[in-house]
């Protein structure tokens, strides 16, 4: 039997939606949940009600061992970040680098804070600029304005994936000026849509892109008339997961017991599925991602 609920990517609903999961003795795991937010409020609940949670697209690191039945089918933030700074400093070139994000977001907070670190150590210098997506009447022009009369020739920019026009003004108010780099958040159709030629050579670590694995991306496309992204192939993982837990062991305890194995693996759309006995992440390695205009409009392209 499989239950599909809908938290709008609204911490109190998950919250309401975990609690009353958690009370079902027929519902043995749950791939969930979207928003990191939403995972956050609810993963507490499924700690203390013995019951797995597999989030497949989550990034918040508070997330990271945040409970023995709590897991996540993404690489941690700190490869990811690890991935994207390198890139940006010692690819890219980029010295001075701006920030705009929103405040509001835990997912952003912690992936903005940690970048810039990363960037930091590798050499390079951030701008400090006032650039808070959350705020109302934001203005992307001031920002842009004071990105680049601080010297900046590159800007980082994420939002919540519910709240992402703000990003987009930005991405139109940029026009190309600063190179632009972002979290997989904005791996993401409507940044395609909204960003447009704006957006061309934006750069990201995701992870996954459908060139790993042509072979399910056309299986997808066909069944879903849809393009596939790496919140599909990280959704049919966390589903695959939870088979391979429900074949060995079909009780909760046994599930949870399963997956914190170091002995766990599972072979999946994404590849090799390895879990993090301590943190519960997926042990793996983004990969870079690059918005290119194509014959066929503006594209995520992987990067080698």
């Amino acid at each position: 039997m499989v239950i599909v609920v809908n938290d709008d990517n609204q911490p109190q609903i998950s919250k309401e939606v975990a609690s009353k999961l958690v009370k079902n003795p027929d519902i043995i795991a749950v791939v969930g949940h979207n928003a990191s937010d939403a995972s956050l409020a609810a993963a507490p609940i499924y700690e203390k009600g013995g019951l797995v949670m597999i989030s497949p697209t989550s990034l918040a690191n508070n997330l990271s061992g945040a409970g023995n039945y709590i897991f996540r089918l993404v690489a941690s933030n700190g490869k990811i970040r690890e991935k994207l700074a390198n890139y940006i400093v010692n690819t890219a070139k980029v010295q001075k680098i701006a920030f705009c994000y929103d405040s509001q977001a835990p997912d952003n907070v912690s992936f903005k804070d940690e970048l810039m670190a990363n960037v930091a150590k590798k050499g390079g210098q951030i701008v400090p600029i006032v650039c808070d997506l959350s705020v109302p009447n934001f203005k992307a022009d001031q920002a842009l304005n004071q990105a680049i009369s601080g010297g900046a020739n590159g800007l980082f920019v994420v939002a919540h994936v519910d709240r992402l026009d703000p990003v987009f003004e930005v991405i139109r108010s940029n026009r190309q000026r600063l190179p632009l780099f972002s979290s997989p958040t904005l791996y993401n159709i409507r940044t395609l849509e909204d960003g447009g030629k704006n957006a061309q050579g934006l750069t990201l670590a995701a992870p996954w892109h459908p060139s790993l694995n042509q072979t399910f991306a056309n299986l997808m496309q066909e069944q879903w008339r849809g393009p596939v992204s790496w919140r599909t192939a990280t959704s049919f993982d966390a589903t695959r997961v939870i088979i391979a837990g429900l074949r060995e062991n079909p009780q909760r305890q046994g599930r949870q017991s399963l997956l914190r194995s170091a002995n766990f693996h599972q072979t999946g759309a994404t590849g090799k599925i390895s879990l993090d006995p301590n943190t519960g992440d997926r042990i793996g390695q983004p990969v870079l991602i690059q918005v290119r205009s194509t014959p066929s409009g503006e594209q995520f392209v992987p990067l080698p």
